[in-house]
């Protein structure tokens, strides 16, 4: 049977309350660009709140 678990086919899931331009998003964004260089392509995040669009850190995410 072929080994179906890789980094190639793993999608991490983040929840975040909301997305704004203070530290804990700026370290999601931190987090992200690290896991990216260890092979994790796929990253979703789910806010519970409405993002802020005007937001630098919206923004950013939605660039990576």
């Amino acid at each position: 049977m072929k080994n179906l678990i890789s980094n190639k086919n793993k999608v991490i899931i983040h929840f975040i309350t909301s997305i704004t331009d203070h530290g804990a998003q700026k370290n999601l964004i931190l987090f992200i660009k690290k896991i990216k260089t260890k092979g994790f392509p796929k990253h979703v995040i789910i806010s519970i709140k409405k993002p802020n669009k005007y937001s630098n850190v919206y923004h950013e995410l939605k660039k990576l």
